[in-house]
C-alpha cells in the first residue's frame, strides 16, 4: 500500500483529522455542562440537555446540506466558510451569554461542525485508495477520542473551578483556528466522482439494500453513543454522589478507551477481514454496555466506561468504510448520506434521552443504551450477509 506523502496531501489529511478533533471538542462536554447551564439559567437539567438538540439538529442540517453543497461550492470554500462561522458562534456563546440567543448559536455550531465533518470524510475518501481508506478514517477516530479525553478532563476542571460553561469551547476554538490556517495554505480535491476505466459509476444509480442497512446501523449506534456522554456523568452524580470533576473523569476514561480501541483497530484492519472485524466488535460492545447499568460503585462505572470505549473504538469509521464498499465508486453524496445518518442519531440523542429519563429515570437510559447497541449489532450482521451476496460491490478486505 503506497501512500502519497507530498506536503499538500499531508496538510489536507491533517485538516480532515482536525475536523474530528473539533467535533469531539464541541459535543463531548455535553454531559458535564448541562448541570452548570441549568443552574446558570435556572432551568431543569433535562431541559438543559434537551437544549442541545439545537446543536445536534444543527449537525443534522449541516450533514444534509453537505449532500448537495459540493455541486455549487468547492471543498475548500465550504471548509473555510464553515470554520469562520463556527469560531464566531462558539465565541458568541461564551462571551455574549444571552439565553434567548443560545438556540441559534448552538444550531450554527452544530451545522458548521457537520459541514466540516462531511468535508473531511469526502477529502479522505478521494485522497486515499480503497485499501488505505479504512486506516485513514480510523485515524480520524483517534483524533476524535483524543479530543474527548482532553476536553472531558479540561471541561470538568473548568466547571469545578467556577468558570463559565462556555469556556469549555476553548479547545474547539483553538483547534478550529489551526484547521483554518492549514486550509488557507492547501489545495483540495474537487470532490467529483470519477468513473472507473472500462466501467460505470454505480454510485450514481440505485443504491443496493446494504447501503441502507449500514446507514440504519450508523443511526442506531450514534443515537446510543450520545446516551453515554450525555447521561453517565449525571447518573454517577445521582446514584453515586460523584463530583463534576469525577464526571469529567468518566467521560475522559470513555474516550481514552475509544482511543486505545481505535489504535488496536488500526492494526487489525490490515490482518482481519473487515466483515469479521466489525461483526465481532459490534457484538462485544453490545455485551460490554451492560456493565454500565450493572455497576454498583463509581470505580466499576469508570472501568466499564473504559471497556465500552475500548470495544467501540474504530467501529464508526470501519462501518462507514464498509458502507463505501457497497458500491464500486463511492460518490460524495453516498459518503455524505452515511454522515447524515450518523448525524440523525446525534440530533435525536439529547431529546430522546431526556424523554427516557423524564419517564423512567436516569438508570433507564443506560438500559436503553444496551438495547441500542444490540440493535446495531444485528444490523451489522445483516449488512455483512447482504454484502456477501452482492455480485457488484468491491472486495471487503481492508
Amino acid at each position: 500500500m503506497k501512500l502519497d506523502l507530498s506536503a499538500n496531501h499531508v496538510r489536507i489529511t491533517l485538516s480532515s483529522f482536525l475536523a474530528y478533533f473539533v467535533m469531539s471538542s464541541v459535543i463531548s462536554p455535553l454531559g458535564i455542562v448541562t448541570q452548570p447551564i441549568a443552574d446558570h439559567y435556572g432551568i431543569a437539567v433535562t431541559a438543559a440537555t434537551a437544549m442541545f438538540s439545537y446543536l445536534t439538529t444543527g449537525i443534522l442540517g449541516g450533514t444534509f446540506l453537505a449532500m448537495f453543497v459540493y455541486s455549487v461550492m468547492s471543498l475548500r470554500a465550504v471548509t473555510l466558510l464553515a470554520g469562520l462561522i463556527l469560531i464566531a458562534s462558539m465565541l458568541s456563546a461564551w462571551l455574549i451569554d444571552l439565553f434567548s440567543l443560545l438556540p441559534v448559536l448552538l444550531a450554527l455550531i452544530g451545522a458548521t461542525s457537520g459541514l466540516l465533518l462531511s468535508a473531511a470524510i469526502v477529502v479522505l475518501t478521494h485522497a486515499y485508495s480503497e485499501r488505505a481508506r479504512a486506516p485513514a478514517l480510523l485515524v480520524t477516530d483517534s483524533f476524535y477520542s483524543g479530543a474527548g479525553v482532553i476536553s472531558g478532563w479540561t471541561s470538568g476542571l473548568l466547571i469545578e473551578r467556577g468558570y463559565h460553561w462556555g469556556s469549555t469551547y476553548s479547545l474547539a476554538i483553538m483547534a478550529t483556528i489551526l484547521l483554518m490556517i492549514i486550509v488557507l495554505v492547501s489545495r483540495y480535491p474537487s470532490g467529483k466522482t470519477h468513473t472507473p476505466a472500462g466501467g460505470t459509476d454505480r454510485s450514481r444509480g440505485r443504491w443496493p439494500p446494504g447501503v441502507f442497512v449500514v446507514a440504519a446501523a450508523l443511526f442506531v449506534y450514534i443515537l446510543s453513543f450520545v446516551f453515554i456522554y450525555s447521561w453517565v456523568p449525571n447518573y454517577a452524580a445521582e446514584a453515586m454522589q460523584s463530583s463534576p470533576e469525577q464526571g469529567g473523569i468518566l467521560v475522559s476514561r470513555f474516550f481514552l478507551g475509544l482511543f486505545v480501541g481505535q489504535v488496536a483497530m488500526f492494526a487489525l484492519v490490515f490482518k482481519i477481514d473487515l466483515r469479521w472485524l466489525i461483526s465481532a466488535t459490534a457484538c462485544l460492545a453490545a455485551v460490554a454496555s451492560c456493565g454500565l447499568w450493572l455497576a454498583t460503585d463509581y470505580g466499576g462505572l469508570v472501568f466499564w466506561m473504559f471497556v465500552l470505549g475500548l470495544l467501540s473504538g474504530g467501529l464508526l469509521k470501519t462501518l462507514i468504510t464498509f458502507g463505501t464498499m457497497m458500491v464500486s465508486n463511492p460518490s460524495p453524496r453516498l459518503v455524505s448520506f452515511y454522515i447524515f445518518s450518523s448525524a440523525f442519531g446525534t440530533s435525536l440523542g439529547p431529546a430522546v434521552s431526556a424523554m427516557i429519563v423524564d419517564t423512567w429515570g436516569t438508570r433507564a437510559i443506560l438500559i436503553a443504551l444496551t438495547v441500542g447497541y444490540v440493535m446495531m449489532a444485528v444490523l451489522v450482521l445483516v449488512a455483512v450477509v447482504l454484502k456477501g451476496r452482492s455480485r457488484h460491490a468491491s472486495p471487503v478486505s481492508a
